[in-house]
């Protein structure tokens, strides 16, 4: 072959080979493959959308031999671990120095039509890990500078904790000066993503906000939110109180 060898598929997420035979196999799947891409336009992985769900399954899952081996005897050699790569979106123009980070490729891909810029796919609110190589890669392998950072999660974020704590950990750990990065939300009843909010014509209503004014707001947010509260963790608090109290106390201009 090309590489000398098949044992060169046990490198590449979702293939495996069971124990006793000679060539590698993947698990079959009825859905679309998307495509994960990296800096310099090499696919790093392969996210499987599924047409049909299972009860109580995920729609969206890796293509991946650690996650594909299902043979009950347990005799099987397993290829390589997916991991969850950070994908990166181009648009066919690059208008602005400005660089989104948001959940999803088909998100990063509306953005990049939408507004010129780069955007950078996470699978997943936790899976920003690698956020600043990949910045990093952008600049040295391309030669693209980045001044602003946009982060476009869900609009939900602004009610549920959780995702926004990893939106934080994430922004906090960009080398970016903080005056550089904002947040960017809008109306919730108007679309959960950014992708229907640009699908709807709703792009002038998403609004922008710096990260240290955000960040700081919030934090107020949550100590209203937990005053009265017994034990205190914001997270175990209902989405929809906490709704009333971020609705309330949260200012931004």
């Amino acid at each position: 072959t090309e590489f000398g060898s098949e044992d060169v598929l046990k490198t590449i997420p979702g293939f495996f080979r069971r124990v006793g035979d000679t060539n590698y196999t993947f698990k079959r799947f009825k859905g679309i493959g998307i495509p994960i891409i990296n800096t310099i336009d090499q696919i790093i992985g392969i996210q499987v959308r599924l047409d049909e769900v299972p009860e109580g399954a995920s729609r969206y899952f890796w293509f991946s031999s650690a996650g594909a081996i299902d043979d009950p005897t347990g005799k099987t050699e397993c290829g390589t671990s997916s991991g969850s790569p950070i994908g990166v979106i181009y648009p066919e123009v690059i208008k602005y120095p400005t660089l989104f980070i948001t959940e999803g490729v088909f998100k990063g891909i509306k953005i990049a039509e939408e507004f010129g810029c780069i955007a950078l796919s996470v699978q997943g609110v936790g899976a920003w890990k690698e956020i600043q190589k990949t910045i990093d890669n952008l600049e040295k392998e391309k030669g693209i500078e980045i001044k602003y950072i946009f982060v476009a999660f869900d609009a939900d974020m602004c009610y549920n904790p959780r995702v926004y704590k990893q939106a934080k950990k994430m922004t906090d750990a960009l080398k970016l000066d903080n005056d550089f990065i904002y947040y960017v939300s809008w109306d919730i009843l108007l679309g959960k993503g950014i992708d229907d909010m640009l699908n709807d014509g709703h792009k002038k209503l998403i609004k922008k906000y710096k990260k240290v004014e955000f960040d700081k707001n919030y934090e107020i947010v949550i100590e209203k939110a937990i005053e009265g509260e017994e034990e205190k963790v914001v997270e175990k608090i209902d989405k929809e109180i906490f709704k009333s109290y971020y609705d309330r106390y949260m200012i931004l201009t």
